[in-house]
């Protein structure tokens, strides 16, 4: 098993993390060199993307957390109305893969034929505006909407784990509600607070869809837009490419570095000890319906409002603000199911990837997770490294790096699914590996033992005793991935080919020809399916959570 991961890791992470490396610090001819870095940093467009990038993460982190907390804190620990129906709510953002939210925004904000625009417009009376999405702003607001369910969830897990008998004490003493949430819950709530900071700037960091549609169209670039660029230019620039690619791995690992440094001093913030927890909900008085208001507004403006946007224009022959139904119709949809065009092969091929990247990223995590959590086996701990490394890389810089490795000799995946497997199942191998790690903690090893005992093999106890007991958690895990892989576009940008083409990539493709009804009934399609597929992984995995 540990020659299993560690060549899979070296061959789909380290070889192209070492040529990105290797591209960034070398010159033929010359051999070590600091020349791209210099060259490529002090070139105006990178000098523009560096404070783009920078405003982008910052900003998107900042909406995440403050929202994420929020929403996790109402869910979770008040007197909210409907709290049990409202834990939903907060993941609902997750129902859109990122490019059609970036689509959707823009059709509710483009400056001209926006949906919202053109209501403002007949209110005040303007000409044009008064908002436009192209810009830094824009991006920035997209980008900050679909990461907050990431920090809901890291935080809302750790609410429930939360002893509220600190809270209780206080509201004893007369403290009001705010400065409970202030003073005691958020301080107490810190390292889970930070870990969902730092997941939300890499994940804002490694965007790249939501500032390819809003942001390009704005002459707006980031890192991801960047590198996207100079590999797709003519003829490529490798070495700037690989000088900002190296840039977002060395961040990445920073950040990952101090989460786990961070994790590691978490015993001074424990809450919970073995004398049960006090799950009393504090009261929000006379808040309770105007703070439910405002999770509905919530719902209204970042999932009703865009799917509503997707809708009026799938149903359109053009590109329209125009609420009519006249001349509404289901051309664009049939035009889906008319033959076997561009649109459905990719979604036939993305559905396949998705299924045999899941299947083979969940067979790994399993085998990883039950090795790292049970085994006895010497240098167990290493291999629970390799698997977590791929977090450390970027999807766009893993793209990169795939891409300059395997495009040609000697070996030549480019053009192939393999190689898009590759990319999907190396990405998201932590993700698996961190649901059956879970799983596994939560199975008293007892049960082996026993097993053991009773003269059954490592191979039969694993078959007969683990899988059967962990297989709900599994099988949410795999559903989790399945969707992860099934909207990826960052890597897959990169390296698919017209031979390959994924729903993703075609989503963009159809943007950037002006293609937009039918790209809105292609993005109809994907949100629906998506959403389905989010509400089931979160059923499983409540069943899961359960059993």
């Amino acid at each position: 098993m540990f020659v299993i991961v560690a060549g899979f890791i070296a061959f789909s992470v380290v070889a192209p993390s070492v040529g990105i490396f290797g591209n960034s610090f070398f010159e033929s001819g010359s051999g070590l060199t600091l020349r791209w870095y210099r060259e490529t940093l002090t070139s105006p467009g990178v000098l523009s993307a560096t404070l783009n990038t920078a405003m982008v993460v910052v900003g998107a982190t900042t909406i995440a957390l403050v929202s994420g907390v929020v929403l996790a804190w109402l869910v979770s620990r008040t007197d909210i109305p409907f709290a049990r129906v409202l834990t939903i709510v907060p993941v609902m953002p997750l129902f859109f893969p990122p490019v059609v939210g970036a689509v959707a925004w823009v059709l509710l904000l483009a400056p001209e034929v926006g949906l919202i625009n053109e209501f403002l417009r007949a209110v005040t009376g303007g000409a044009v505006g008064p908002v436009n999405i192209y810009n830094v702003w824009g991006v920035t607001w997209v980008v900050g909407i679909y990461i907050t369910p990431y920090v809901y969830l890291m935080i809302a897990n750790a609410f429930q784990q939360y002893d509220g008998a600190y809270e209780e004490a206080a509201r004893t003493a007369g403290v009001s509600t705010l400065t409970v949430l202030t003073r005691i819950t958020i301080p107490l709530l810190r390292p889970a607070i930070m870990a969902g900071a730092m997941l939300a700037f890499i994940t804002a960091l490694a965007q790249f869809s939501i500032p390819a549609i809003i942001g390009k169209t704005g002459d707006v670039d980031v890192y991801t837009t960047l590198i996207y660029d100079m590999l797709r230019s003519y003829p490529r620039q490798l070495d700037s490419a690989a000088v900002l690619s190296s840039i977002m791995v060395i961040v990445t690992m920073g950040v990952l570095w101090y989460q786990r440094r961070l994790l590691r001093r978490s015993s001074r913030f424990v809450t919970m000890s073995g004398k049960g927890l006090r799950r009393t909900r504090l009261s929000l008085g006379s808040w309770r319906w105007p703070l439910f208001v405002g999770i509905v507004l919530y719902v209204l403006i970042t999932v009703v409002l865009p799917a509503f946007a997707l809708l009026n224009v799938s149903v359109r022959r053009h590109w329209s603000a125009t609420l009519s139904l006249e001349g509404v119709t289901l051309d664009n949809f049939t035009w889906l199911t008319d033959g076997f065009n561009l649109a459905t092969e990719s979604m036939l091929n993305s559905g396949r990837l998705s299924v045999i990247g899941a299947t083979i990223g969940m067979l790994l995590s399993v085998l990883i997770a039950y090795t790292v959590v049970r085994s006895r086996l010497k240098g167990r701990s290493v291999l629970d490294y390799l698997a977590t490394f791929p977090s450390a890389v970027p999807a766009t810089v893993l793209g990169a790096g795939l891409l300059m490795i395997y495009l040609g000799p000697p070996i030549a995946l480019y053009g192939s699914n393999v190689l898009l497997l590759i990319a999907y199942v190396a990405h998201f191998l932590p993700q698996g590996t961190r649901t059956a790690t879970a799983a596994f903690h939560q199975i008293s090893p007892e049960m082996d033992e026993a097993s053991y005992v009773c003269g059954a093999s490592w191979p039969t106890t694993f078959r007969r005793i683990a899988v059967p007991l962990i297989g709900p958690i599994v099988a949410g895990g795999w559903l989790f991935l399945f969707v992860l892989m099934s909207r990826e576009l960052s890597a897959s940008v990169l390296i698919a080919s017209p031979s390959t083409p994924v729903v993703s990539v075609v989503i963009l493709d159809l943007w950037g020809n002006g293609s937009v009804p039918q790209l809105a009934a292609v993005s109809m399609v994907v949100l629906v399916l998506s959403a389905i597929l989010t509400m089931v992984v979160q059923r499983v995995g409540n069943r899961g959570g359960a059993r």
